[in-house]
């Protein structure tokens, strides 16, 4: 008995933690805080420690990545992607990941670069998308390596591959100004 009624206060604790740590980031994302706006958009999208709304997630991601938030951006682009909050918009999709891409996040970088390979959004392009997920891949993204592997082998030619590094090199040095 007294185990179980250590884990039920324990479980009390940390509920109220988490309804104080959603609170506290309510707070701050209601007076602009980018970064509080995006984790409060993410607590809506995953219904961590709020009730799971995607349009609410949508409205938090949006206010975050109009103040330039490369996550939020990405996020946003996310569910233009799936629908998800928002009317299925690949366009629009594309555009919130290229804004958050050209700051450095490798999982808009890699989402950018499917868009280009399967024509989400975007005319397919294999060399853009080789190029993009070649970025990715230099950012950490590990799926962005292994899909580079499996593009060279089945989907490109020497000529497409060359043009899509030297498109890679520019843009890498494009985005070092940033």
């Amino acid at each position: 008995m007294k185990q179980w009624s250590a884990t039920a206060l324990l479980f009390c604790v940390l509920l109220t933690a988490c309804a104080d740590s959603s609170e506290a980031t309510r707070r701050k994302a209601e007076k602009g805080d980018a970064a509080a706006q995006r984790k409060l958009g993410w607590m809506y999208a995953q219904g961590d420690g709020v009730p799971k709304d995607s349009a609410e997630a949508v409205k938090w991601f949006r206010k975050s990545a109009d103040q330039g938030w490369a996550d939020a951006q990405s996020n946003l682009g996310f569910m233009y992607a799936n629908g998800d909050g928002v009317p299925k918009d690949e366009t629009e999709a594309v555009k919130w990941y290229r804004k958050a891409a050209e700051q450095g996040n490798a999982i808009a970088q890699f989402n950018l670069g499917l868009s280009y390979r399967y024509g989400d959004g975007v005319p397919k392009d294999i060399v853009q998308a080789h190029a993009w997920l070649n970025i990715a891949g230099a950012n950490g993204n590990e799926p962005a390596k292994k899909l580079l592997v499996i593009i060279e082998k089945e989907e490109m030619t020497d000529s497409q591959k060359e043009r899509a590094m030297d498109l890679a090199r520019e843009m890498f040095a494009r985005l070092e100004k940033k």
